[in-house]
Formats: structure tokens, sequence, C-alpha cells
């Protein structure tokens, strides 16, 4: 699994919801996961994107991630919440951050 890809997670207190995506921007995977399979799943792609709402939690999701040599980036998000489709759900969260950061004027 050593393709790269782009990792998005909407974070909560225990369980957090995850979306994953290849190289060429096609959605893999968007599932629910407690905090021990976020960590080993993540760990399954080295040096990826991760993508990740600001919130209390992403200082110190983020820096463990870089520390296990990811690259991450934090989405304000009064931006996130504006590229969400449907109801305020995990899974469409997650879609929106994917959304939030595809835009040229957010990334960083």
């Amino acid at each position: 699994m050593n393709k790269p890809s782009t990792i998005y997670i909407d974070l909560a207190k225990n369980v957090f919801q995850v979306a994953l995506f290849n190289q060429h921007g096609k959605l893999k995977s968007n599932q629910k996961m407690f905090q021990v399979k976020m960590v080993a799943f993540i760990a399954q792609y080295p040096a990826s994107m991760i993508y990740m709402e600001a919130c209390g939690s992403a200082h110190y999701w983020g820096r463990y991630f870089q520390n296990n040599k990811h690259h991450v980036h934090l989405l304000p998000a009064q931006i996130v919440r504006m590229y969400r489709a449907g109801n305020k759900n995990d899974a469409n969260d997650a879609l929106a951050i994917y959304e939030a950061a595809q835009r040229p004027d957010h990334k960083r």
C-alpha cells in the first residue's frame, strides 16, 4: 500500500469518520472507526496527506500524525461547513473536508 493516498478525518471523542481517496481523487472508503482501528488503518498508508477540520483535538492528532511522517493540514470549521451536502453527520462531514481541501483558495 505504498501508493500515495489522501485521508480525510472527521474527529470526535470515540468514533472517527475516516474517508480515504486514492491519488486520482476516487473515494476508496468512508467508514467509522474507533481510535485504535483508525491509528492502525492510517499506519498502512505511509507519508499520506491527512486533512482534518480544526477542532479541540485536531492539534493533538495533527502532531501525532506528523510524528509518524504524515503531512497534516487543518481546515477551519466555517470553511468545511460551506461544502457539506445533506444533513450534518460524520460521513457527510468527512466528504465536506474533502471538498473544502480541493478548493485552491483553501490550500496552504
